[in-house]
């Protein structure tokens, strides 16, 4: 599987990030067994800096946006098919989540379109790999 990388200029990407595309992935995540040595229950789900690399990723179905990698953290929104792609900035490890024959404790900080809010979505949810594609260098 290639994937491209690109520098993006304007639209909803500062000059100069960086973007990675999805747009190769499988319909549906595979999991490979990564695992957690534990992850704080304070993370917040403040924006990135304008230095920060900018990754896309494409959910395959609709998906809840909480302010920290885990379950009980506040949902602070939902994540639209018809918004894919959606703008990454980074993965973490934070609770299991067991969900469409899929199990992962990684999550992806993205950007919600409609509220401009950042957060974390359960990667199960994004196309590709345990990681929805992101490079393992983008670990939060």
């Amino acid at each position: 599987m290639t994937r491209s990388r690109a520098l993006a200029v304007g639209g909803a990407l500062l000059a100069g990030v960086l973007a990675a595309g999805a747009g190769t992935a499988s319909a549906a995540p595979r999991v490979s067994g990564d695992t957690a040595a534990g992850a704080s229950r304070t993370a917040a789900a403040a924006a990135p800096s304008a230095a920060a690399a900018t990754y896309t990723v494409n959910i395959w179905a609709q998906v809840n946006q909480r302010s920290g990698p885990h379950t009980t953290s506040t949902k602070i929104g939902t994540l639209g098919l018809a918004d894919n792609p959606h703008y990454a900035q980074c993965w973490t490890y934070g609770d299991k989540v067991v969900a469409e024959g899929y199990t992962n404790n990684i999550w992806l900080k993205v950007q919600n379109k409609a509220s401009g809010k950042w957060g974390y979505s359960s990667a199960i949810y994004f196309k590709g790999n345990e990681r929805g594609n992101l490079p393992v260098s983008a670990k939060c």
